[in-house]
């Protein structure tokens, strides 16, 4: 029995025409949203304490790991940045209920996002000031990571890889099954998407390893230049 391949929305055909401006839930969106993701990662490990800030697993491991120790005040050390990124979500949330029009809402989150790092860019580098800083990163995490997840009827994670990696195999696997030319784009896409996240760590590497702590003011101001940018 034949397995009957059906056709998929496109993946943003605005993005053909060429202009300066962000359209939502487009690839330029999701090229500066996934870089910057992987640029904080990088930047959080290597300025802020060994911690992924933008992804919380390691977080929950080292609380396991103080907990097993049977140092239990220090588990608030690590989930203090985990409790940020779940009110980065739930503010999120909240503000899209509450602004009118998906474009406002993202430039609110854009430009809230801005704000969060370049305070982090602010703080001296110290124990406690690291923890707060792990702590605003969260919350810009959590804020991106429940705004900007669509790209035209599929969903992408910009602030971590391990989703991605999920559906990429899954589209693979379709492909596989059903020979679609839909499936082996949707596979294709996460792949690029994934490669786009790579190359933020990697220019986040390379720019916190010059600049230091002040590094993350960078994608603070291209998050502020994509508010501007960003139309219907």
């Amino acid at each position: 029995m034949m397995t009957t391949c059906t056709a998929t929305p496109s993946i943003d055909r605005e993005t053909k025409s060429p202009s300066l401006n962000l359209r939502s839930d487009s690839w330029p969106l999701l090229f500066l949203m996934t870089s910057v993701g992987g640029f904080s990662a990088s930047y959080s490990f290597l300025a802020r304490g060994g911690v992924f800030a933008f992804a919380q697993t390691g977080n929950i491991i080292y609380s396991g790991h103080v907990i097993a120790s049977g140092h239990f005040v220090q588990v608030l050390t690590f989930l203090f940045p985990v409790l940020s990124y779940m009110a980065g979500l739930f503010a999120s949330q909240q503000l899209e209920k509450r602004i009118t029009g998906k474009v406002a809402f993202q430039k609110t989150v854009l430009l809230l996002e801005s704000l969060l790092m370049g305070v982090t860019a602010l703080l001296p580098v110290s124990y406690i000031t690291t923890r707060l800083a792990l702590c605003l990163l969260g919350l810009s995490s959590g804020l991106q990571m429940e705004t900007f997840h669509r790209i035209g009827a599929h969903e992408y994670t910009s602030i971590m890889v391990m989703g991605n990696m999920k559906r990429t195999v899954e589209a693979f696997s379709a492909y596989l099954n059903d020979r679609c030319k839909a499936s082996r784009n949707k596979a294709l896409m996460y792949v690029a998407v994934n490669a786009i996240f790579c190359l933020g760590s990697a220019w986040g590497y390379m720019v916190t390893t010059a600049v230091g702590d002040k590094a993350i003011l960078l994608p603070a101001l291209l998050l502020v230049l994509g508010a501007r940018l960003l139309k219907e």
